[in-house]
Formats: C-alpha cells, sequence, structure tokens
C-alpha cells in the first residue's frame, strides 16, 4: 500500500511540474497548446506543491492524469481534477458538442448515454446540423416508422412492402 501512494505521489509531482511547464516555458512542445493560448497555473500552486495537493490530492490510480474541467480556463482549484483518458478526450477544443435541453455537451457522452451509435450522432450533428431533441424527435419516428411497416407487412419483403420475399424453389437448380 506505502508503494502504490508512494507511486501516486510521485505522478503528482510530475503533473505538477509538466503543467508548470507546458504554461511557461516556450521550449516545450506542448506550450502553444497551453501557455501560448494564455493559460496559466494559479499564484498558489506556482510556488507550492503541497497547496497543489491539497486542492486536488492525489490521482485516484495510475490510470488518472491531470485535467482542467473549463478547457480555457486556467490551472486552479475548482477547475482540475484527476480524469482517464477516456474522460479527457471528451474535454477537448476538438470535441464534437450538441445542444440539448438548452444545454452543450459532448456529442459521444450524450449518445452514449441515450444508446444511439455516436456514428449516427456524428451524422446528424456536423452534416445536418441537428440538436439533441432533432436527434431524438427523428430517431424515435424512423423507428416507429420500421415497426410499424414491419408489422403491417409481415410477410412481405422487408424493404418493399407488398413484396413477397423471395424463397427459392427445391426444383429450381443453378449452374
Amino acid at each position: 500500500m506505502e508503494e502504490f501512494a508512494a507511486a501516486m505521489l510521485a505522478k503528482a509531482k510530475r503533473a505538477w511540474s509538466n503543467m508548470k511547464q507546458r504554461c511557461y516555458s516556450e521550449s516545450n512542445g506542448s506550450y502553444k497548446h497551453y501557455g501560448g493560448r494564455g493559460i496559466r497555473v494559479s499564484d498558489a500552486w506556482l510556488g507550492s506543491f503541497a497547496r497543489f495537493l491539497a486542492d486536488v490530492g492525489l490521482p485516484p490510480s495510475p490510470a488518472h492524469s491531470i485535467d482542467r474541467i473549463d478547457n480555457d480556463g486556467n490551472y486552479e482549484a475548482g477547475n482540475c481534477r484527476w480524469a482517464t483518458a477516456r474522460q479527457q478526450n471528451r474535454n477537448r477544443q476538438t470535441t464534437l458538442t450538441l445542444v440539448y435541453q438548452r444545454r452543450r455537451v459532448n456529442a459521444a457522452a450524450w449518445a452514449e448515454m441515450m444508446a444511439i451509435p455516436y456514428s449516427y450522432v456524428f451524422e446528424q450533428v456536423f452534416y445536418h446540423r441537428r440538436t439533441g431533441e432533432k436527434i431524438l424527435e427523428r430517431r424515435h419516428a424512423n423507428r416507429a416508422m420500421v415497426e410499424a411497416q414491419a408489422r403491417s407487412t409481415k410477410k412481405s419483403h422487408p424493404w418493399k412492402p407488398g413484396r413477397k420475399p423471395f424463397v427459392r424453389s427445391p426444383e429450381r437448380k443453378f449452374l
């Protein structure tokens, strides 16, 4: 247990050091995405690892790293958390978002929550500029239409109503 705590303490120390490098060292490869965009580290955290640790605590697991909740906000208490790679990927500048119940939400997380394939949500938002409500309306309407057609044409061809499905007769031979 002590080894785990020591490893997490070392991970937190690296995160604190790297955070400062990204924001203040122009020679850092990520500077343009952080310091170059005006992202800063709070004065309380800049000079004190202990203060940083008191505010965010140790990472819960080796899979967690420091993440800013508001991607345009600074590294400061209340705007940082330990997050998994999946959580961080859903909190990027380039992440697709949509409007649902008058709020901007992450499209991938919303699709997962609504049990809708992300590819369908992506197409509806990116190509058709639909909101979350419109996507749900369209999805439910399509599902209802398909179910109604299936009920009304039980013995017909599934995508051509009124047409009987092709059944190969046993006497018909193919070369």
